[in-house]
């Protein structure tokens, strides 16, 4: 009876429990469409469910009494609901809103730039493509021109070459991708064949870089690296439109790119037409003879440039090799009153009819381009290899000049046409491979640099003899850091160049004296030369930084072997009204070069002393 009545009493006391519990449930959703994985919690309570995927949550079993429901869901703005529980069951839905935040302004800042000065001891400029179209001049050279420590010898209105502390020609080196642009940039009046707007980063070194860069890099060197690879998964497209009113200049640039996950292409077209150049003066004065102008406008100064590109390659995570493909064509007018053996000899009335028209004189050049780069990322080794291919064909037309016993009337038998003054056909072979490893707290480099030209001329004028020419060498360089702020160089490097120069014989008899008795022959304007150096040239220089501080220090060694026009030119050079002859016994340049660089940079001001000897 005792246990009876204990049990009785138990689901009586079960049935009152129950009797005043009650169940909650419902669904959370947004604009009619249920949330899942919400979360729904009694607040001031450790209770809380999730939603199913249906948005539907329970709570079974409930007390009776008023409850705050918060629910809150990833996206969306938390919500409190106030539920009365009874004796029944309760169905309580939650609708959500869309949460929207504004986070405060982000600065990224990028310091490629300002790691890559660290890292070196030489003084090393750095810019990019927004660079230049700030800057836009008339070429590239002369868009760099604002840059500290570097000048330019303007060509007409649309070509320039490079000087560097005051040194220029082939005492600078351009490199375009990793290979040495090879024009004929030993004239003064020959610019260089780069398109300013498919260039990517240029680094302008400054000093001598010959233990990287191999012969020639006295000056410094112009780099000109690519444009970067596209984002994968992208298409798109640029175009540019150009003006300009010193010399009535108009042009555009258009560029289409495209990429899925590897492979990519980029390409380009660009074209220019300029007018005679413009100046301040009404009147020149050509070795001291006085050249009134037409309109202040320089005779004969009209050009045009037109230039294609394609890129294209495979982009791994470990492995990469593309393919630049390049033709700039330029034609140009020289200055009429300051070419040939007579500034007077100028059919002004001509020239003056039109300042867009291009006349005797003028060049035509045509650089056509092909350069692979490949690398190969392991786990201590970055090897790169560079192959190029270079064609530079340069033809200059002018009427025919006669001086000294070449004959009053251009003889019609001649294979060579009547206003082909000089033309000449260089083709150029590159090859580059470099290993950088790391090692403990070295990164060390190492490679070899290979060259071979053969340069044809023709035209019924002689200044350069035609030439092959090969060139390699090897190269060690150290980076050693002793500390966060203290960084070593070291670096030696050997060089072997030959030069292998070709005879030439006037086309027209000369009258020679021989002991009195004169004769006609065809001088000899050039012999067979053939000619090799060696050079081993070195590096040392050291950078300390600090977080406002910075200095560098290099003394280096650089090497130059002579050219062939410096070896073996013989005849008139129409532009400058002079003669020149070379000498076929120099020896190669050599130069020695101390830099110093003191740099304070704060937030909002920098200042730089950059002595160099």
């Amino acid at each position: 009876m005792r246990k009876f009545l204990i049990l009785l009493f138990s689901l009586f006391g079960t049935v009152q429990v129950y009797a005043q519990q009650f169940q909650l449930s419902g669904t959370v959703s947004y604009e009619l469409k249920p949330i899942s994985n919400a979360t729904v919690q009694l607040v001031q309570s450790p209770i809380s469910t999730r939603t199913d995927d249906r948005g539907n949550f329970t709570f079974p079993a409930l007390e009776k009494g008023v409850y705050h429901l918060m629910v809150i869901a990833v996206g969306f703005s938390k919500t409190t609901i106030t539920i009365e529980g009874s004796d029944q069951a309760v169905i309580k839905n939650g609708v959500l809103q869309k949460e929207v935040k504004q986070l405060a302004d982000v600065i990224i800042k990028d310091k490629h730039v300002e790691n890559r000065r660290k890292a070196e001891s030489l003084n090393i400029e750095i810019v990019n493509q927004d660079f230049i179209q700030r800057n836009l001049g008339g070429s590239l050279m002369k868009s760099l021109e604002r840059l500290p420590g570097i000048k330019t010898i303007g060509i007409g209105s649309g070509q320039s070459k490079p000087l560097i502390r005051g040194l220029g020609f082939n005492r600078v080196v351009v490199v375009e991708k990793g290979i040495k642009h090879e024009g004929q940039q030993w004239g003064a009046d020959h610019g260089l064949e780069i398109d300013q707007f498919a260039t990517g980063e240029i680094e302008l070194i400054k000093g001598s870089a010959s233990f990287i860069y191999g012969c020639d890099a006295i000056g410094g060197v112009i780099d000109i690296l690519p444009i970067a690879v596209p984002a994968p998964n992208s298409l798109g497209g640029s175009v540019d439109l150009i003006g300009k009113s010193n010399n009535n200049l108009y042009g555009t640039s258009t560029n289409l790119y495209g990429r899925n996950k590897k492979w990519f292409f980029d390409s380009r077209f660009t074209y220019q037409n300029y007018a005679d150049y413009r100046v301040p003066a009404t009147k020149v004065y050509v070795y001291d003879y006085e050249v009134n102008l037409n309109n202040n406008r320089l005779r004969n100064t009209a050009g045009k440039e037109t230039g294609i590109h394609f890129n294209t390659g495979f982009v791994g995570d470990k492995f990469r090799s593309i393919f630049y493909l390049s033709n700039t064509y330029t034609k140009s007018g020289f200055f009429a009153n300051a070419h040939g053996l007579e500034p007077r000899r100028v059919d002004k009335q001509l020239h003056d009819n039109s300042d867009r028209d291009i006349l005797h004189p003028y060049q035509s050049v045509n650089h056509f381009k092909i350069i692979n780069r490949s690398s190969l990322q392991l786990e201590n080794h970055n090897i790169e290899a560079e192959l190029g291919y270079q064609k530079n064909f340069r033809q200059e037309f002018s009427q025919y000049v006669n001086h000294g016993f070449m004959p009053p009337i251009y003889p019609s038998s001649l294979f060579v046409q009547s206003d082909l003054e000089r033309e000449f056909d260089k083709s150029v072979y590159s090859a580059n491979l470099k290993d950088r490893v790391k090692i403990d707290a070295h990164e060390l480099t190492v490679g070899i640099n290979a060259e071979w030209q053969r340069n044809n001329i023709n035209g019924w004028s002689f200044l350069v003899p035609a030439f092959n020419q090969s060139t390699i060498g090897a190269f060690a360089y150290d980076k050693f850091k002793i500390s966060e702020n203290l960084l070593l160089h070291g670096a030696i490097r050997y060089d072997r160049a030959q030069i292998n120069m070709f005879e030439y014989k006037d086309w027209f008899p000369s009258q020679v004296n021989r002991n009195g008795n004169f004769e006609q022959q065809n001088l000899q304007r050039a012999a067979n030369l053939n000619r090799t150096f060696n050079s081993l040239v070195w590096s040392a220089g050291l950078n300390y930084n600090l977080s406002n501080f910075s200095l560098k220090a290099n003394i280096g060694k650089s090497f130059r072997m002579p050219i062939a026009k410096e070896l073996g030119a013989n005849g008139v050079n129409y532009h400058y009204f002079s003669y020149e002859k070379g000498n076929p016994n120099l020896s190669a340049e050599k130069s020695y070069q101390v830099d110093l660089t003191l740099g304070w940079s704060d937030a909002k001001w920098s200042v730089q002393l950059s002595p160099f000897y």
